[in-house]
């Protein structure tokens, strides 16, 4: 291949890392967008779960209050039987006998009604957090709603952009020679970042930074063919200064 020749295949792959850089930038925003998504959707969730904890404790305190008016009801019949049958005893050991049960009973319906009314404060309280969690909801709701709205539209766009760059990179790929080519996709392969075309930059690799020998130096600007970093196995090319200066 002449030396113009082999300029103009360096020139396009070039080119196609370019793309193939944005493609990774494109495909990396994407990723982003699912990891936002699962963010939103986690936070309704625990805001949900938070609301449940709440009805939960909300409905105890009410099974409990209702269980000691049930008691209180039961103790109430009990202090009456005993008042009617103190009518009827015949001695005063009998009497006296009721009149301390009757105590202990109403003492312990006191402590019930006590209870009850702490209750009754505890159950307000839960449920105005309970109507707080609620509002809360709602408003996550409809601002996760609007979050993933705009999530959703960036997502398109950056999918029809990444659909214009998958078809320049097989138009590109075409007008490339199929042994460079080869060696593009295989040095491609092994970089996270698809980072494999790179510019040497002071006689040192533009991707590991790694000095490269002086002959290779030379042998790039000649064009004559290929070269790779004989560190990370990077398709090397050479930019004359200007240029670099023109890029940055």
């Amino acid at each position: 291949m002449s030396t113009e020749g082999m300029k103009q295949q360096i020139e396009k792959l070039v080119e196609l890392q370019a793309v193939t850089t944005e493609t990774v930038k494109i495909s990396e925003t994407l990723d982003r967008v699912k990891e936002k998504t699962t963010a939103l959707d986690k936070r309704i969730e625990q805001e949900a779960m938070q609301l449940e904890d709440q009805k939960a404790l909300t409905a105890a305190l009410k099974k409990q209050y209702r269980e000691l008016e049930a008691e209180i009801h039961t103790t109430d019949g009990n202090i009456k039987k005993i008042a009617e049958k103190r009518v009827s005893v015949k001695t005063n050991r009998e009497y006296k006998a009721l009149l301390k049960e009757e105590d202990q009973l109403k003492r312990h319906q006191s402590k019930m009604e006590d209870q009850m009314i702490s209750l009754l404060e505890e159950i307000e309280k839960a449920e105005k957090t309970t109507a707080e969690i609620e509002s809360d909801l709602s408003a996550v709701t409809e601002e996760v709603a609007e979050e993933k709205k705009k999530i959703a539209e960036e997502a398109l766009r950056s999918r029809e952009l990444l659909e214009g760059l998958n078809s320049k990179m097989k138009t590109l790929s075409k007008n490339i020679e199929p042994k460079l080519m080869a060696k593009f996709n295989m040095v491609k392969g092994r970089q996270a970042k698809g980072i494999v075309v790179v510019p040497v930059k002071d006689t040192n690799c533009g991707g590991c930074n790694i000095n490269i020998p002086p002959q290779m130096f030379n042998e790039l600007q000649r064009y004559d063919s290929i070269k790779m970093c004989p560190n990370c196995q990077r398709i090397l090319y050479w930019q004359p200064a200007e240029e670099m200066a023109e890029e940055t």
